[in-house]
């Protein structure tokens, strides 16, 4: 996975740089952006069970629900109840969430 985006990335990188594609320093470019990119990736699409981990309280993630088929946005208020947004405010037990997943927002750019 992103293999195509290191191989831009490290030619871009090593042109400016006068680097030889048959080097070592070029090689590392490579590895390391394809790795950061999994693990960003990796990160942004991790999910939960409730089982494993639980959201810090009053922090507003995205859960299946157990009789759901999209992911609804809710809020962990307390220990084991969840409030869900926003067609409803509707408390649920961990028991009715089948995972749950941060909403991490991106930040912003500045140049």
């Amino acid at each position: 996975m992103f293999e195509k985006e290191a191989e831009e990335y490290a030619n871009e990188r090593s042109q400016k740089l006068n680097i030889d594609q048959a080097s070592l320093t070029y090689s590392c470019m490579k590895v390391a952006y394809q790795k950061g990119a999994e693990f960003g990736y990796n990160k942004a699409n991790k999910w939960y069970k409730p089982s494993e981990k639980l959201p810090e309280e009053c922090t507003l993630v995205l859960a299946y629900l157990f009789e759901e088929t999209e992911p609804t946005l809710c809020k962990y208020v307390v220990s084991n109840q969840w409030e869900c947004l926003p067609k409803r405010i509707v408390f649920y037990s961990n028991d009715q969430v089948i995972a749950w997943k941060e909403i991490v927002l991106p930040k912003e750019v500045t140049k």
